[in-house]
């Protein structure tokens, strides 16, 4: 009886250091998952302050875009004056002022997609086309 119950000490021995292992085990697993979790946490952070610092240009530029936008209707008004107040020049304004807007629709939608540096390039071509127009009306 004596055996039996030195075996039965061995194996519940062996079952606790089996435990204290797997326990052991655990807490290095939950602590590699929670040291993950800080990482993640972190990069979500950095990413979360690179996306604030990616949006103050962003409107920025949705500012500029819209001063432009109201400088343009501005300067059509004129435009639109200036074709009623000369008869002569009415057809080649109406149609400067119907190309203007295409024109204009064209390029904010691709100013809405580009960089700035783009518009800048898109808003002179806007205006060559229209001072083209403006002198094909006088001329003509």
């Amino acid at each position: 009886m004596e055996w039996i119950a030195a075996i039965a000490t061995a194996v519940f021995a062996m079952l606790a250091i089996g435990i204290l292992i797997a326990l052991h085990a655990l807490v290095l697993r939950l602590n590699a998952l929670q040291k993950s979790a800080l990482e993640a946490q972190a990069e979500i952070t950095r990413l979360s302050e690179q996306a604030r610092a990616v949006m103050v240009p962003a409107e920025e530029a949705a500012r500029n875009l819209q001063e432009g936008l109201e400088a343009a209707k501005c300067w059509f008004q004129a435009m639109e004056d200036a074709g009623s107040i000369v008869a002569k020049t009415t057809t080649a304004a109406e149609k400067a002022a119907h190309i203007l807007s295409q024109s204009a629709v064209r390029h904010a939608e691709r100013l809405s997609q580009t960089r700035e540096a783009e518009q800048a390039v898109q808003w002179a071509e806007l205006g060559l086309t229209a001072w083209q127009l403006w002198r094909t009306g006088r001329n003509g």
